[in-house]
């Protein structure tokens, strides 16, 4: 599934065959239950049958609230298969070097996804 990206939208790549995950750009919709429902629905249908490995890059630019409850819903989801044992799950959080905002809160969902394997890097 891919979902390209615009001004207030994420560009998300998702790919069942992979396990591979990624998610980039400014997240504000209008709509964030609209935007990430069918986000949420591939996660589900993925985690009845996933890979050996799942690895997930985060690359925000920006959130706003709305969707940041819908990405914290997501990791949920991703912390229970990685508690599972049915999957090693990988969170590759991706941040600005200058954006202390976008490294905290992944320092945060670390803190409270810690079955998940996290790698919290600058990407410049």
């Amino acid at each position: 599934m891919k979902i390209s990206g615009t001004e207030k939208t994420l560009t998300v790549y998702m790919d069942e065959s992979t396990g591979e995950f990624t998610f980039s750009g400014v997240s504000i919709p209008e709509n964030s239950v609209s935007f990430f429902e069918p986000i949420k629905e591939f996660v589900r249908k993925y985690l009845q049958n996933p890979q050996k490995v799942t690895t997930i890059t985060f690359r925000f630019e920006y959130l706003n609230s709305g969707s940041l409850f819908h990405v914290y819903n997501i990791l949920e989801q991703f912390n229970e298969l990685q508690l599972s044992g049915k999957s090693n799950v990988l969170i590759r959080w991706q941040y600005d070097a200058d954006d202390s905002d976008i490294e905290s809160l992944g320092e945060d969902f670390q803190d409270t996804f810690d079955a998940l394997i996290f790698e919290i890097e600058p990407i410049n």
